[in-house]
């Protein structure tokens, strides 16, 4: 290999911070990094297509679809030593490396906000798997501290967690995506203006498309719309756990609660974030935001929930 290609979105920051890291690192290694701008999962098609022979392998600089692999690798590996998760060398351990490799590489763009996910999703399937309680309350602490000390170093971390706590803070400059994703939600009032009416999205909201995105179904469908959603999404997180308590395998237990739990986390971090209920993050909202990757790993997660429920209905 000598040529790698690498699709980026030129408007995502940290997809442009990761190429400049991986270009350094082909650098020393004798590779050639070709970036190429793009936008959307067709158009990385359409750019590896235009340039052949000159591609030796395709990088996906993508973070979007962490949830879905972590919650299927730890239900693989949780319930195959399930007999000897109370030793931490064969529990605690192996999960935590998994951790560690996707939680570097994710914080290496920066992206604290899907390695914090990735920590939760791993310390839940570890606690749903019957990793003593001990061992969890020291990861936890542990987790706790290292995420309070990178939100510490990075000025841009602090303010947003000062605008979740004073929104009036700096409400023009810091805390303005905030500010109009309230008044973006609010405008809704019951009922809302009209599915496909917004005026917040036309770019008064910034990020409308992707992370804030709940704000225009509350806009567009009111209050009742977007409790219509968080009611689907209930639905979803209940006939997870269902088919995890109803599955007669143990790899089928972990893996429906894993994968559950990795679109309800993400989807409630999102809309705790969009209400101001919790600080300012770049999450997006499954099945909703925009953005090919993050679309296909949600379904092919709900794919597999439904993969476990046939096999119930088989036996």
């Amino acid at each position: 290999v000598r040529n790698l290609f690498v699709p980026f979105n030129p408007a995502d920051k940290s997809a442009r911070t990761s190429l400049r890291r991986l270009r350094k690192a082909a650098d020393r290694l004798g590779l050639k990094v070709l970036g190429h701008e793009v936008g959307t999962a067709a158009e990385v098609i359409a750019a590896s297509a235009a340039i052949p022979g000159q591609t030796d392998a395709i990088v996906l600089i993508r973070d979007s679809t962490v949830g879905a692999h972590k919650a299927a690798f730890g239900a693989a590996a949780l319930a195959r030593k399930r007999e000897r998760l109370g030793n931490w060398r064969y529990g605690l351990l192996p999960t935590l490396a998994v951790m560690a490799v996707l939680g570097v590489l994710l914080l290496a763009q920066p992206d604290l906000g899907s390695a914090a996910l990735v920590g939760l999703l791993g310390l839940a399937l570890m606690f749903l798997a019957g990793v003593p309680m001990l061992q969890l309350g020291g990861l936890g602490l542990a987790l706790a501290a290292a995420v309070a000390a990178m939100v510490y170093q990075a000025p841009y971390r602090l303010k947003r967690l000062a605008c979740f706590y004073d929104i009036s803070w700096d409400p023009t400059g810091a805390c303005y995506q905030l500010v109009q994703s309230r008044r973006t939600f609010g405008s809704g009032e019951l009922f809302g203006i009209g599915v496909g009416s917004s005026r917040m999205k036309t770019g008064l909201l910034p990020e409308a498309h992707t992370d804030f995105i709940f704000s225009v179904v509350g806009e567009e469908a009111g209050f009742f719309g977007a409790l219509a959603l968080i009611a689907g999404f209930s639905l979803l997180l209940y006939r997870g756990f269902r088919i995890a308590l109803r599955h007669p395998e143990p790899f089928g237990q972990m893996a429906a609660a894993g994968l559950t739990l990795a679109i309800a986390l993400q989807a409630l971090i999102n809309m705790g974030v969009v209400l101001g209920l919790l600080p300012t993050k770049g999450l997006v909202l499954p099945f909703l935001s925009y953005g090919g990757s993050a679309m296909m790993a949600s379904l092919a997660a709900v794919g597999m929930l439904m993969s476990l429920s046939r096999e119930l209905r088989e036996r």
